[in-house]
């Protein structure tokens, strides 16, 4: 997303919301819309972004290796692990 690269970070979490809001199991939006929150530091967004995705589409390594990732830098166990 340009937007994105830009580092425009509001204007490019409206257009993947906006995509989510069309095809909730894109996953490429939920991807970006989690790493726009984590620039910005909103750690607990992301997670809900990438857990929602995770549920959407579960046999999605992507998604799921993110949020692992994301859940092991928030200190946080996996909830496959658990």
């Amino acid at each position: 997303n340009i937007r994105y690269k830009a580092k425009r970070l509001d204007e490019a979490k409206r257009e993947f919301k906006q995509a989510l809001s069309i095809e909730h199991t894109y996953a490429d939006a939920s991807l970006m819309l989690a790493r726009c929150y984590l620039k910005q530091k909103e750690n607990p967004k992301a997670l809900k972004v990438l857990r929602q995705a995770v549920k959407s589409a579960p046999g999605n390594d992507q998604l799921r290796d993110a949020l692992e990732k994301v859940e092991a830098n928030a200190g946080i166990e996996s909830e496959q692990e658990s």
